[in-house]
């Protein structure tokens, strides 16, 4: 019985030797006092276990893949909303602006002929005229900011955009030739072309993750404004652009 129990324990001694041996990253290295990095896979690691670190690439890259694909077709999604709020936004800028002008126009024709005077179908005096630019000042003031975000919100998707067209082929290429590149790691652990190899990997991995490190600022940052621009902020008449300053201005 004791010799069957021992037996039995140095097969799972044995299997579970195995298993670290293909699974874990750097066993077959002492890398206990080097700091981790590639999740776990230390430079003296990946240089004593290239097939086991291609093994492990093999899975982030595809992680990465995957980001990068989810991550364009946010971009594209996020692209399409903010083209359509910036429209928006812009029409509403004229609009606004067209407004002020009419009043403008009326506020000299009461300064000179007197109040009250009909603008848009609506008798103002003097001081009703007066707060209604106010109101259409502090907005226009708003319609402007919210455009100028939406033309900056565009530029980083555009940057983002640019960034995953490069990283989702070039990963996608990475992956496609690794399962070869394994086989020939297989059949010769340590040679120059092993060690581009390994080289390429952690570039490749370094920079994917760089990207993904700044994906979602910008689609974070337009989602937010989205819901901003929707529920918009309160406008006040008791502050913001000065309506008299611009009633009593040069045409411009």
């Amino acid at each position: 019985m004791k010799t069957l129990l021992r037996g039995v324990m140095i097969v799972a001694a044995v299997a579970v030797a195995v298993w670290a041996w293909k699974r874990l990253p750097g066993v077959r290295t002492k890398v206990e006092s080097a700091v981790e990095e590639y999740g776990g896979w230390t430079p003296e690691a990946r240089q004593a276990d290239p097939v086991g670190f291609i093994e492990y690439a093999q899975g982030r890259l595809q992680t990465d893949l995957t980001s990068f694909e989810d991550g364009l077709r946010s971009l594209e999604d996020v692209r399409n909303k903010s083209e359509t709020r910036l429209r928006d936004n812009r029409e509403l800028v004229a609009t606004s602006d067209s407004l002020a002008r009419s009043f403008r126009d009326a506020y000299r024709w009461g300064e000179t002929d007197g109040y009250p005077v009909q603008v848009s179908g609506q008798a103002y005096d003097r001081e009703q005229l007066v707060d209604q630019v106010r109101l259409i000042l502090a907005q226009l003031s708003s319609y402007e900011t919210i455009v100028v975000d939406y033309e900056e919100v565009l530029l980083a998707v555009k940057e983002r955009h640019a960034d995953l067209s490069v990283r989702i082929p070039y990963t996608r290429a990475m992956l496609e030739t690794l399962d070869a590149k394994k086989e020939l790691a297989l059949l010769r652990e340590q040679t120059a072309a092993t060690d581009k190899l390994l080289m390429e990997l952690e570039e490749v991995l370094g920079e994917n993750k760089k990207t993904l490190d700044v994906l979602d600022t910008p689609v974070r940052t337009v989602e937010e404004l989205i819901d901003a621009s929707r529920s918009g902020a309160p406008v006040t008449t008791s502050s913001g652009p000065d309506p008299l300053a611009f009633l009593e201005a040069g045409d411009g």
